[in-house]
């Protein structure tokens, strides 16, 4: 009996030194610098990657950039465009006067108070129009200004027109008569001989003709020249 009860009694106290130590190693610096060093690795592997997939970091404003877009709609790839922009960002070449017709006709509000142009393109491309054409009353010596109206640029597809109406007088305003008029798409343009509308021999016009801007639009050119 002596030596089972010795046996189970050193048996016992092997198991409490055993567990002792155990206890000891896990809560010796050595474990805690394993475990610190466990720590930091793997957050440091989580915080790079949530920078960007968050959408706060220094790659986010580059993917979001305005000029990032800007290749992808440069004129120089579009069918028209030729590497050329209009003031607005209008892809394609402006228009010149020797791809397009102008045409004088008479106002549908009024008899020769007011007339339009009709600027045709007669070539097998597009082009950017925009600003006023020059008026000039050649034997009268006198071009018209340019009146308030809406300003824009816009593209004239083969074939399509552009509009610009013409204030020749005013209501109670002397006139003097005129029998040729010159019309350009702008006034650096080259100038046509544009015959007067309806077949009349003459027009009149005061101190102070004026022409608005050309429009894609006939029913604004003409409402515009009537604006006061």
């Amino acid at each position: 009996m002596r030596t089972a009860r010795t046996t189970l009694r050193n048996y016992a106290l092997g198991a409490a030194a055993v567990a002792a130590l155990l206890s000891t190693a896990a809560c010796s610096p050595d474990a805690g610098a394993e475990g610190a060093g466990t720590a930091p690795s793997s957050t440091a592997s989580a915080t790079p990657s949530a920078t960007p997939s968050g959408g706060t970091g220094s790659a986010a404003p580059g993917s979001a950039a305005p000029g990032s877009a800007a290749p992808s709609t440069s004129p120089g790839k579009g069918g028209d465009g030729g590497g050329d922009v209009g003031g607005d960002g209008v892809p394609g070449p402006p228009c010149t006067d020797d791809s397009f017709t102008i045409t004088a006709s008479t106002s549908p509000h009024d008899s020769l108070q007011h007339i339009l142009l009709t600027a045709t393109n007669t070539s097998d491309k597009a082009c950017v129009l925009g600003g006023y054409p020059a008026v000039v009353f050649e034997d009268a010596h006198h071009q018209a200004s340019v009146m308030k109206s809406q300003l824009e640029e816009f593209l004239v597809q083969p074939g399509k027109k552009a509009y610009a109406g013409v204030r020749l007088f005013r209501t109670g305003v002397p006139t003097t008569a005129v029998k040729k008029m010159g019309v350009s798409l702008s006034p650096e343009g080259y100038e046509q001989n544009v015959p007067l509308p309806g077949g009349m021999g003459f027009v009149n016009i005061d101190n102070d003709p004026k022409v608005t801007y050309w429009t894609g639009s006939e029913d604004l050119a003409v409402k515009q020249s009537l604006a006061k």
